[in-house]
């Protein structure tokens, strides 16, 4: 029946019915449990003859909305879902109501209206769990697990939702189980994913890739799925070499079988272009999240919180370029869409907040940023609880906008708290640990305590080393600082050792420009501090200035500072 209904919606599609034709099959129901005898047997028993033409009905559009589900049409999949639930309850036979709503929670979180999907979502668990649908019951809350513990940032809520999905796959088949079961590690490794767990979340993601290949294929698109999650995982851990050749493994299956204006395609996009980012390909980043841009607005609507995501992340671009104004307007116009879609408390609102304070803060105008980064603060204590890890990175936002200005004794305990929350809700060794130690050991040094920051600077180090490896951009933030105590306390030496390899990291890494030219301009006071090589310190000071000069506003202090330090540094006559 839904092979019949793709069919029939293809050939009213028109031109674009090509590029959906793969969407639809690809989204159609395994034929192995219609003619499992076992299963078919677990059934509850159908209504009277008279109605099962009505109840055929009801299937055949159901299967046509799923299949404009898959195809990306969730307008179009929610109205038809929505009329076969009406028609569905009419005929109240329980396993069918289950179906049907089912298939509209599912469509609302696509559509991005995940309270209502949630009540939906619930809803259908318990029709399909009381009408002995275990399969059915077992989909509910597993969906559950994703727009419960990660869209809606209600973590502990989605892992509970994950021990009911397992409890309920016990008695399954285990073909079925196998594959509900890759749906459950995705699903559940994001919301890991989402609270800094990355290991967990790497294990259930390759775990869920494993299964979805064997069973599926490697071109199916819930394998594009996997290895999108998984390159998410590296992605955040810094390992952007193993990030971006997933990414695109995924891209390409996604165009391929999706077609290239569906809406995951434009996930893929988006989260390629923030590996490009944060190696500092600025243009590339931009392109790629303009193309998302324009995908999710025609798919999803101008009102879509995706819309706002690839709003927000183009407005990263800008601000790191130096683009105030683009970089303003964009996350303007996101966090309108977010409070919008999801109301002025959510978390997402929150993280955009933060974005939209940091440009501020680039701009100058502290007391705005100042008002913006204490809002999302009180947002994700609200939403969260004061003891997320989320709050800890406002605290850490809020401490770096009062170390810039000089107010330190405002910025130590923000530190100190996030320092705290890190280390009980993530453990000692989290990298978010290392950021708090970090910036405790910087505002030290900036009060000329270099006794203080040298074992901050230290246990960051060794954090940063020991879990995102060696070579992690993050290692070098460390070595920079540790080199600028070495040179505090001469220590020369120590000093030109420690900023060489952060220059090497970072050159190794793509980092922005000016990030780079930070350690060049502390390896040419280190080398001129040492008088081992005047002539590198001089050739690194001038590529530093030159890269301060081409990012613009934002690095008019850098530069001032770098030419200050070559005028008085010049070469011999």
């Amino acid at each position: 029946m839904e092979l019949e209904a793709l069919v029939d919606e293809l050939s009213r599609a028109g031109a674009e019915g090509v590029d959906k034709a793969v969407t639809g099959a690809a989204g159609l129901a395994q034929i192995e449990p219609c003619i499992d005898a076992d299963r078919l047997a677990r059934l509850p028993a159908p209504p009277v003859r008279e109605a099962r033409e009505a109840i055929e009905a009801v299937r055949a559009e159901l299967s046509r909305a799923g299949a404009l589900e898959a195809a990306g049409q969730y307008d179009a999949a929610l109205a038809g879902a929505r009329a076969a639930l009406e028609h569905a309850r009419e005929l109240e036979w329980p396993p069918l109501v289950a179906a049907a709503q089912l298939l509209v929670g599912r469509v609302n979180d696509a559509k991005g209206d995940y309270a209502e999907a949630e009540a939906e979502l619930e809803e259908a668990y318990f029709l399909a769990a009381a009408a002995g649908e275990a399969e059915l019951a077992a989909g509910a809350s597993i969906s559950l697990v994703h727009t419960v513990g990660y869209k809606l940032a209600r973590a502990e809520d989605g892992r509970r939702w994950s021990r009911i999905a397992e409890l309920g796959m016990n008695g399954l088949p285990p073909d079925e189980a196998g594959l509900l079961g890759a749906h459950l590690d995705g699903n559940l490794a994001v919301v890991h994913h989402a609270t800094g767990a990355y290991a967990q979340a790497q294990a259930l993601h390759e775990r869920a890739l494993a299964i979805w290949e064997r069973t599926l294929g490697p071109d199916h698109p819930e394998v594009a799925t996997a290895l999108n999650n998984l390159a998410v995982v590296h992605h955040a851990t810094g390992a952007y070499a193993q990030a971006e050749p997933l990414y695109e493994r995924a891209l390409a299956i996604y165009e391929r079988a999706l077609g290239p204006q569906h809406p995951d395609v434009a996930t893929t996009l988006n989260n390629l272009a923030e590996v490009q980012r944060a190696m500092g390909a600025y243009k590339q980043a931009q392109a790629l999240l303009e193309r998302a841009l324009a995908i999710r607005e025609r798919a999803l609507g101008p009102e879509h919180p995706d819309v706002a995501m690839s709003l927000s992340n183009l407005g990263l671009v800008h601000d790191a370029t130096g683009a105030y104004a683009e970089a303003q307007a964009l996350l303007e116009r996101a966090l309108a869409i977010y409070e919008r879609a999801l109301g002025p408390e959510h978390p997402d609102v929150a993280t955009t907040l933060s974005n939209l304070a940091d440009v501020h803060q680039a701009m100058g105008a502290y007391a705005q940023a100042l008002a913006l980064h204490e809002r999302a603060l009180a947002i994700r204590e609200q939403a969260l609880g004061p003891n997320h890890p989320s709050v800890a990175i406002s605290l850490n936002n809020l401490g770096t906008l009062h170390s810039a200005t000089g107010a330190y004794k405002q910025a130590q305990p923000l530190f100190e708290r996030a320092l705290n929350i890190w280390e009980r809700e993530l453990g000692p060794n989290h990298p978010n640990v290392a950021t708090s130690l970090h910036n405790l050991a910087k505002l030290h040094e900036a009060m000329r305590g270099y006794t203080d920051a040298q074992p901050l600077f230290e246990r960051a180090l060794n954090i940063w080393e020991r879990e995102l490896g060696p070579n992690h951009p993050n290692v070098a933030n460390a070595l920079v600082g540790l080199a600028e105590n070495a040179r505090a306390q001469h220590r020369t030496a120590d000093a030109v050792a420690l900023a060489r390899r952060a220059v090497a990291i970072r050159e190794h890494a793509q980092v922005p420009a000016p990030k780079l030219a930070t350690a060049r301009m502390m390896l040419a006071r280190a080398l001129w501090d040492e008088g081992s090589d005047r002539s590198e310190a001089r050739r690194l000071a001038v590529q530093a200035a030159q890269a301060f000069e081409a990012a613009g506003s934002a690095h008019v202090r850098d530069l001032k500072d770098a030419r200050t330090w070559l005028s008085r540094h010049a070469a011999p006559r």
